[in-house]
C-alpha cells in the first residue's frame, strides 16, 4: 500500500520512545540545573562566612569577647561545609580547611579563658576545693594571651589575609559535578558517624570521647543548616535536636577544660 505524501514515517511505538527520551533530557536537563544551582549556593554560603568573618576582625578593639567567640564559630561553620564538599565529591580541600584551623586556634587559649571565666563569674557559690585565687590566676593568663598580641592590627591583618587566600581557593573549587544527591549522602555520612560516637560515649565518661561527639554533632549542624537553606532535605527535625545536644555537650567540653585547668594548677582534689 502507498504511503501518503507528507505522513510521518515514524511507527507509533517509535514516536513514543522517541518522545520518552525527549521527556528524560529535558528532566536530566533540569535535574544538572538544580544541582549545579545547589552547588553554587554553597559555594556563595561559604563565601558569605569569609567575608563576615573579615569583617568580625574588624571590630576586635571593641568587642574582643564577642569577636573571638564569633570568630571561631564562622570557622566552625566553615569547616564543617569543606568536610561535606570533600566527602560528597572527593574535592581537595586541605589547603582550605587547614587554613580555617590554623586561624581559629590563635584564638583558641583566649576563648577558653573567657569561657573559664564566665563560668566563675556565675557562681555563687564556689566549692570549697577550688583554688581561692582561682580568678586571678585566669585574669593573668588572659593578659599574658593578650600580650602575645593575637587581638593587635598585624595579627588580624595576617589572619585577613589567610582567609582572603582560602576564599579565593573556594572560589576555584570545580563544583559541576556535584549533585544534590551526593551532598545529601555526605550528610548522612556525617550522621552516622555523629552515631557512633555517641555510642562510644555511652561506654566511658572520658572527656575526648565526649569532646569527639560534641565536634561530629555540630559538624553535622552547621552543614544541615546550609543545605538546608539551598534544597530539600528529608529529617529535618533533627536540626533542632542537634542544636540541644550541642548546647548540653557544649556546657559539658566548658567544664572539662575548668577541670583541666584547676589541675594544671595543682588544686584537682578528688571531689572535683
Amino acid at each position: 500500500m502507498t504511503r501518503p505524501t507528507g505522513s510521518s514515517t515514524k511507527t507509533p511505538r517509535a514516536a513514543s520512545a522517541a518522545d520518552t527520551r525527549a521527556r528524560r533530557a529535558a528532566r536530566g536537563g533540569r535535574s544538572r540545573a538544580r544541582q549545579g544551582s545547589a552547588a553554587e549556593q554553597v559555594r556563595a554560603g561559604l563565601r558569605e562566612r569569609f567575608a563576615e568573618s573579615a569583617a568580625l576582625l574588624g571590630e576586635a578593639a571593641a568587642a574582643p569577647r564577642e569577636v573571638v567567640h564569633g570568630f571561631r564559630k564562622l570557622m566552625k561553620r566553615v569547616r564543617a561545609i569543606i568536610r561535606l564538599l570533600s566527602d560528597a565529591d572527593g574535592l581537595e580541600c586541605t589547603f582550605i580547611e587547614q587554613t580555617c584551623r590554623d586561624v581559629a586556634r590563635r584564638f583558641s587559649a583566649l576563648r577558653d579563658l573567657d569561657v573559664m571565666l564566665a563560668a566563675l563569674a556565675a557562681r555563687h557559690d564556689a566549692p570549697a576545693y577550688w583554688p581561692a585565687d582561682l580568678r586571678q590566676h585566669l585574669l593573668a593568663a588572659r593578659e599574658a594571651e593578650l600580650a602575645r598580641g593575637v587581638l593587635e592590627q598585624p595579627a588580624l591583618d595576617e589572619m585577613t589575609a589567610q582567609l582572603g587566600a582560602a576564599d579565593a581557593a573556594v572560589a576555584a573549587l570545580a563544583l559541576e559535578h556535584l549533585s544534590a544527591g551526593k551532598l545529601r549522602r555526605a550528610l548522612e555520612r556525617s550522621h552516622r558517624k555523629a552515631r557512633r560516637a555517641l555510642h562510644r560515649c555511652r561506654s566511658t565518661l572520658d572527656d575526648e570521647h565526649f569532646h569527639d561527639l560534641r565536634k561530629r554533632c555540630k559538624r553535622e549542624l552547621y552543614q544541615r543548616e546550609l543545605l538546608e537553606a539551598v534544597m530539600d532535605l528529608p529529617h529535618r527535625h533533627r536540626t533542632a535536636r542537634l542544636d540541644a545536644v550541642c548546647e548540653s555537650l557544649g556546657e559539658q567540653q566548658d567544664l572539662a577544660v575548668l577541670r583541666r585547668t584547676i589541675a594544671a594548677a595543682g588544686a584537682l582534689t578528688p571531689e572535683l
